[in-house]
């Protein structure tokens, strides 16, 4: 509850008291109320950090969500090797420089169009929740979220050269 909460204050989603409400403020009578999980990840510093998962795939969202490629991380040897390449190109006054950025809420900071929203809700004691943006379960999101990222890699590198 704390968590849907806290992604309504920061206007990542929306709560409300009744399916009636929610069927207005998503525009349609038939939304699909998706089972919801929360993960538990344990950080290094010994904090423990809760995540909600959406199970779009026992609601059967995933079913009829297409997507036309997948975004494939690459591996540390791959990383490894792209740094070693960057340096045996450096002229002796340059040097190879890495960045890394994490990004705050990352899927949340994508919305979801509107007559697709329906897709993203789930009812939780009661209550009933809309998310506006990329959900953790969706088997489109960590491609819209890739493209979004490489987007903002590209932009940010620009601006240094």
């Amino acid at each position: 509850k704390e968590l849907l909460q806290e992604a309504a204050d920061k206007g990542f989603a929306e709560l409300f008291d009744s399916s009636g409400e929610l069927a207005e403020a998503t525009g349609f009578e038939a939304v699909t109320l998706n089972p919801l999980g929360l993960l538990e990840k344990t950080k290094s510093d010994g904090t423990i950090k809760y995540r909600i998962i959406w199970d779009l795939l026992k609601s059967r969202v995933n079913e009829v969500v297409s997507q036309g490629e997948r975004i494939i991380l690459p591996g540390i040897f791959d990383v490894v090797l792209d740094i070693i390449a960057l340096y045996r190109r450096c002229e002796t006054h340059e040097s190879v420089v890495m960045l890394v950025i994490d990004i705050c809420d990352a899927f949340n900071n994508i919305p979801v169009r509107e007559n697709e929203r329906r897709f993203t809700c789930a009812e939780v004691d009661g209550k009933f929740v809309v998310f506006k943006s990329l959900v953790f379960g969706s088997g489109s999101s960590p491609t819209v979220w890739g493209r979004f990222a490489a987007f903002a890699g590209r932009f940010i590198m620009s601006l240094f050269f």
